[in-house]
Order: C-alpha cells, then sequence, then structure tokens
C-alpha cells in the first residue's frame, strides 16, 4: 500500500492556504475526502462554486521556470471539475507567494521523478517515478481579492 504523506504539519500548511483564500476571494473552503482527488471544495453558502488543489512548497516561485504536480492529480481534478461544470485551481504556496491558476486544460507532460527531486537519491517508493504535469510558474497569478475576478468563483 502506498504510504499517505499528509501529516499535521501539512494540514496546518494547507489550512493556512485555505485561510487566505477565504480572506482574499469571499469563501469557504471546505476540505473533503481524499478519494475526491481535490484538496476542497469553494463555497458559498452551501453551493460548491468551484474545486481547487493546495499544495505548499518549500522553495521560492521563481527557483524553477514550472511548477511540477502529478498528472494523476491533474486529471482527477479536471474529472471532477468537467462533471460538476465547476472550475479547477491549483494554489501553490511558496516561500515567498502564494499562487493560482485556472486549470482548464492538461499542460506539458513527461516523466518526473518526486523522490529523487525531494532527496537527491534513487532508492525509493517506485509509485514516485510518474508522468507529471508542468505548468509554466508565469502562469501562476497572485492570491489577492483582485485576482478573485480573473475567474469565476
Amino acid at each position: 500500500m502506498r504510504p499517505i504523506y499528509e501529516n499535521a504539519q501539512s494540514l496546518q500548511n494547507e489550512r493556512m492556504v485555505m485561510d487566505a483564500i477565504e480572506t482574499s476571494w469571499g469563501v469557504t473552503c471546505t476540505k473533503i475526502p481524499i478519494k475526491y482527488g481535490v484538496e476542497c471544495a469553494l463555497m458559498k453558502g452551501r453551493e460548491i462554486t468551484a474545486w481547487a488543489e493546495i499544495k505548499c512548497r518549500s522553495c521560492r516561485s521563481k527557483d524553477f521556470p514550472t511548477y511540477m504536480i502529478s498528472l494523476d492529480k491533474i486529471v482527477n481534478g479536471l474529472l471532477i471539475a468537467r462533471m460538476t461544470a465547476r472550475n479547477l485551481y491549483l494554489f501553490v504556496s511558496w516561500k515567498d507567494v502564494t499562487g493560482f491558476l485556472l486549470i482548464d486544460e492538461i499542460p506539458e507532460i513527461g516523466m518526473g521523478d518526486r523522490y529523487q527531486l525531494r532527496t537527491g537519491q534513487s532508492e525509493h517508493d517506485p509509485d514516485d517515478r510518474e508522468p507529471m504535469c508542468y505548468f509554466n510558474i508565469n502562469q501562476f497569478l497572485p492570491l489577492t481579492e483582485e485576482s478573485c475576478h480573473k475567474g469565476e468563483v
């Protein structure tokens, strides 16, 4: 069975990003079960208005030219978004900024090795070597009240 990497610290980091989304965009972020493939639902009242995947990174936003994320995460997120006619947003909190983008298609894909990037070693969980999506860092918008109007929430 694949290990779950979510822990108390990662959940606290995600909650900080959710708090920022709530403050900036005037929505409520509701964490949903892992089986749905996205982190949370963005809600106004009882209505789900969008879906969000949230990632927290320990580097600065411009340290790499692209943001790498599992193709599986994007495919599952787009599936739930399209089946419910809601937008899918990717929020990434870096050391220097929290950014987001509206995901409406699958970008450049390739094989990635997340474990090697994390540790510099090659002995790892075989599931870490998988197809990855690469989003250009310049596509991300900063999370602000004004940025809410760039997409429909």
